[in-house]
């Protein structure tokens, strides 16, 4: 025969363990765990003619991860979770080019799409704007070049995007912070232009002769709004962070 005392004990059991089936029931099923990698994606083309670049080397410049791009220009590769992510492209005849660094990556994107130049494109590019600005265009730094682009591209498949042009939004004006001079702006014929002083239909910016470290860019229009992007500057580096990332509207 139970004491009293035994029968208090079994009933505050019965009390605790009903509480603790309602807690579980309520708080539903354990989370899944957060992945451990992510995937970056995309693909590389033709800055002049928007035709894909096959086999060229991408790498992440923090991770040491790469691969090559497919005949159709196309490339994938895994990074850690929460990592930072600036993507690097090269390619024999065609100039060393580096991303806009993607922060703090905790999912996949799949639209880096590698706007990348020629020798022969960049050559012409860099006279003329050495010859705008009196100045070669890497001395005591890097070029960054980015588009202030429309918000419509956002999302868009590789085949749609380079399909939609111009996507610029004229009007816009660029800044960086720490502050940078003013940047030189595209015209609609895609040239860097001195007298410009804010974006034409094609929507690029660039700045020359930036000093080392890192920045955070900006762009701003009566009407619209923009995501901002950050860059890794270093010596004779040539940054762009193109389309549809970079100086993109916001949807």
């Amino acid at each position: 025969m139970r004491t009293k005392r035994a029968r208090q004990a079994n009933s505050g059991a019965l009390v605790l363990a009903a509480a603790l089936l309602a807690a579980a029931s309520l708080a539903g099923p354990a989370s899944a765990a957060e992945p451990s990698s992510v995937t970056l994606g995309g693909v590389a083309y033709n800055f002049t003619t928007g035709k894909p670049i096959p086999h060229a080397r991408v790498a992440v410049e923090e991770t040491g991860a790469a691969a090559e791009t497919d005949d159709n220009g196309r490339w994938s590769l895994d990074v850690p979770a929460g990592s930072d992510a600036t993507v690097h492209i090269t390619k024999v005849g065609w100039y060393p080019m580096y991303t806009q660094t993607f922060q703090n990556v905790r999912q996949g994107i799949p639209d880096i799409f590698l706007q990348t130049p020629d020798l022969a494109t960049t050559a012409g590019l860099w006279a003329l704007v050495a010859a705008q600005q009196w100045k070669d265009p890497f001395e005591d730094g890097c070029v960054i070049v980015s588009t202030v682009v429309d918000k419509r591209a956002v999302g868009m498949t590789f085949e749609e995007l380079v399909g939609f042009v111009p996507h610029g939004v004229p009007g816009s004006t660029a800044s960086a912070s720490p502050a940078l001079p003013k940047p030189l702006y595209f015209n609609d014929h895609v040239l860097p232009d001195i007298s410009l002083s804010q974006t034409s239909t094609d929507g690029g910016v660039m700045w020359t002769n930036v000093p080392t470290g890192t920045y955070t860019f900006n762009a701003t229009h009566p009407t619209e709004k923009f995501a901002p992007f950050t860059a890794q500057c270093k010596d004779h580096r040539f940054i762009n962070a193109s389309p549809a990332h970079g100086l993109h509207g916001m949807p």
